[in-house]
């Protein structure tokens, strides 16, 4: 089987170890993370913020349902579900491992949690 040109560097056998990781002292990314979005791009999308937020808020209330859901999301978000906490006698007085697993163990047959 052939594998496809990927492009390998010349330098690859000696910036990378046998198992492939590199050497110490080499980058395998050397331009480092590209940005996200371009700086002139995020300051054209702040300038423009108030108008968009305008608009969706107009197209909410138009009946735009995708609109309600990212309005609503934003100011009423979905709590997320918690449970109460758990108070487990003797379990922070326990010095070990083991005595901690005997309290936890306990609770639980008695029907405490």
């Amino acid at each position: 089987m052939i594998l496809p040109d990927m492009n390998i560097p010349d330098n690859h056998e000696i910036t990378r170890h046998k198992d492939g990781r590199y050497q110490k002292g080499v980058s395998g990314n050397p331009k480092g993370r590209p940005p996200m979005m371009p700086p002139e791009m995020r300051q054209r999308l702040v300038d423009a913020s108030p108008e968009i937020i305008d608009q969706v808020i107009i197209s909410a209330k138009d009946g735009d349902m995708a609109a309600c859901r990212l309005v609503l999301e934003r100011l009423a978000p979905v709590s997320k579900a918690s449970a109460a906490p758990v108070h487990i006698d003797g379990l922070e007085d326990s010095e070990t491992l083991s005595e901690k697993a005997s309290c936890i163990l306990n609770s639980i047959a008695r029907g405490e949690c």
